[in-house]
């Protein structure tokens, strides 16, 4: 019955628009949300969307004070008139007071998260998330050729908490996502926090990566895309109320040493997206019906030497959520489904096995300003379960449930006008079935002088944990491995600091560096056992400490970035002592570079990473490698509608490389697309 609060009002008339308009950083142009709009003295009001849209509905004539407030902006009033037969159009340029600091890596508030903006994501080559964050400073991708798995500043893929519109969607059974299950073209922006974020729980000690869908009402999109190895994508967009997109890739091409290459065998995958979502706003309610449908087949190659020909992998997944916003409390009801299957039936063992993970939550959170504070609250629940069904040997059938509940409270307090400082302190209460509940600290603060030349430094201190996951707790014993029930919770201490500078120079110079550090103890680590049997063991202290650098120039037709990453990420326990940890690369370079001319653009990303150890006595590494990928693309008027036309090259200089061991990644390939807008 929950489900009928979220909607019912979608079938609801609305009353007529009579004042709509948008708000936005008078310095940047960027959209401000959730900005508060309002009438004085009346009952009408409302909050600004994602992209920074509002609108009232039902207003009778009269002359009103329409005040737009948003914290640390300064507050403007307008006095406007409504009028039976007339929509005011009314946009706000608000003018930021508090500490610009958009995109510093480790600063302690949310003005701080990295923000991958549209734009941003139009010029990569990548058709989908983990393809573009791959070219972020502390950001790295574990590619295996079919999945995508994000890395923040060393730490494992299970430890990055991954967020849709605010709503959890990593794996139950090994805490991961598949960034590639994700597509590109329904994404606004992309938020990134570095470092332990406790606000969204456990699973989040490396950071979190927010995924925002869209709320404008763009025009209609129609595509298509063919290239190398047979790649086809087709796809259809009414965004942000409907989308579907479909995706097939044949077995791709490697470098083995000879001219013509290697063929992939069962490296062929196909994939559906479908994605809906419903806005409404009624008076000062606001209501967000939202569907995401993934499907995917591939195949599972499997690594060199130990091939798996006949290995096929079904993946189908589910996020349903709602969402209802009233002046100071937002609540959000959400319900994912995924069904994995794997089936392997040419191999010595063989394998049909069916995950089924369902999991359900509640999330509510209130903010309230008081002087010069931003304070807010919230709790929330989860109940997450598992079920795995092996229909070869039915005695590693699983069935597990988990329920979590939390409590959490923040305050940023700002300072100042030229010197503008926010101190941020936030604390949460976990409960978390079968560990001893937890209570999780943070704190931070941030210091930013100037308006044209831009100077900031920031700071924070924070502990978390990642609880273990259902495979590595209760995976039934096998051929392979066994699961561990004793196993204790990761805890971490992380601690950053960081400063930027941004001035103008023919356009905006900017500049950064962030320093990290993170101490994580009982890390779980799976090894080879009894019986050859692989097991997860709380076995190691890690200590993960690093450099971020960043330097960029804007101009009105040329752009580019240099970043670095320095990672010296090391085992403290007792075996391997002062051993790097495997899969983390000492350094990672990037360059990128854009230019426009009239209709025309170009792209050109060029990536450098260092040698991996993948043994954890660092006895054995993959090599260096560097991939380079460039886009052209121009865009004309056809017919009274814009036409965008498109070629991409991926490893354009035909690098031949590892990402995971003994899994190669595709040697160059084209691709051409084209785009419609009407």
């Amino acid at each position: 019955m929950v489900w009928l609060i979220y909607i019912l009002p979608l079938f609801l008339s609305e009353p007529e628009i009579k004042v709509s308009g948008y708000v936005r950083n008078k310095e940047t142009g960027l959209p401000l949300t959730p900005a508060s709009v309002f009438l004085e003295e009346t009952e009408y009001g409302t909050y600004t969307d994602e992209s920074g849209h509002y609108s009232l509905r039902g207003i009778p004539e009269g002359k009103y004070i329409l005040t737009a407030r948003m914290i640390g902006f300064e507050t403007i009033k307008k006095e406007i008139e409504v009028k039976m037969d007339k929509t005011e159009r009314v946009n706000f340029y608000l003018i930021p007071y508090p500490i610009e600091m958009k995109e510093v890596l480790v600063c302690a508030h949310s003005s701080d998260i990295t923000i991958i903006t549209r734009e941003d994501i139009e010029k990569t080559n990548q058709d989908d998330i983990g393809g573009i964050l791959n070219s972020l400073p502390g950001i790295s991708v574990r590619n295996g050729g079919t999945s995508k798995l994000i890395s923040i500043r060393g730490c494992d893929p299970n430890k990055v908490k991954v967020l849709l519109d605010g709503i959890p969607v990593n794996d139950e059974g090994g805490g991961t996502v598949d960034l590639s299950a994700i597509p590109k073209d329904v994404v606004e922006r992309i938020e990134i926090v570095k470092g332990g974020i406790i606000l969204h729980g456990e699973d989040a000690m490396g950071g979190v990566i927010n995924i925002v869908t869209s709320m404008k009402r763009e025009r209609r999109r129609v595509w298509i895309k063919v290239g190398s190895f047979n790649t086809q994508d087709y796809g259809i967009a009414f965004s942000p109320f409907f989308s579907l997109q479909f995706t097939k890739r044949d077995d791709f091409i490697y470098k083995d040493g000879s001219s013509l290459g290697m063929r992939r065998e069962n490296s062929s995958f196909s994939s559906y997206n479908l994605f809906f979502k419903i806005p409404r706003n009624l008076a000062i309610l606001k209501t967000v019906v939202e569907f995401h449908y993934f499907a995917r087949e591939s195949g599972m190659p499997g690594a060199i030497e130990q091939l798996t020909p006949g290995a096929t992998s079904r993946e189908k997944k589910a996020v349903f959520q709602g969402e209802i916003t009233f002046p100071a409390i937002t609540s959000k009801t959400y319900l994912t489904g995924e069904n994995w299957g794997y089936v392997d039936s040419l191999s010595w063992s063989k394998m049909d096995t069916y995950h089924h993970n369902i999991t359900y939550g509640q999330i509510l959170t209130g903010r309230w300003n008081w002087r010069n504070n931003n304070i807010s609250y919230g709790c929330s629940y989860r109940r997450a379960s598992l079920l795995v069904d092996d229909r070869i040997r039915p005695k590693s059938n699983l069935n597990r449930k988990r329920d979590e509940g939390s409590l959490w409270f923040k305050n940023e307090t700002r300072f100042g006008s030229h010197t503008r400082c926010v101190i941020t302190s936030c604390i949460k209460y976990d409960m978390v079935q079968g560990i001893p509940p937890l209570t999780m600290p943070k704190m931070g603060v941030a210091i930013s002088k100037g308006e044209i030349y831009v100077f900031g430094l920031c700071a924070n201190w924070g502990k978390s944990y990642r609880v273990p996951s259902f495979h590595e707790l209760f995976w039934v014993p096998d051929i392979f491995a066994m699961g561990n029930p004793d196993l204790l919770p990761e805890r971490a201490t992380n601690l950053e600091y960081g400063l930027n500078i941004s001035l103008p120079f023919y356009g905006t110079l900017r500049g950064d560096i962030a320093f990290f550090y993170t101490d994580i103890y009982d890390v779980i680590i799976w090894r080879r056992r009894l019986y050859d049997r692989y097991s997860p063991e709380n076995v190691s202290r890690a200590r993960i400490c690093g450099r971020e650098e960043r330097i960029s120039w804007e101009g009105p037709q040329l752009e580019c970035e240099v970043n670095h990453t320095y990672l010296n990420a090391r085992n403290f326990g007792e075996e391997y002592h002062r051993n790097r940890l495997v899969l983390r690369p000492e350094h990672r370079v990037t360059l990128k570079m854009g230019v426009k001319f009239w209709r025309f653009y170009s792209n050109l990303e060029w990536r450098w990473v260092d040698k991996r150890y993948i043994r954890e006595a660092n006895t054995k590494w993959l090599p260096p490698y560097c991939v380079i990928d460039v886009n052209t693309g121009m865009k004309v008027n056809l017919f009274e509608k814009e036409v965008e036309i498109r070629i991409e090259s991926c490893n354009l200089g035909d690098e031949n490389y590892e990402i995971l061991e003994r899994y190669p990644m595709p040697k160059r390939s084209w691709t051409v697309s084209l785009d419609v807008y009407f």
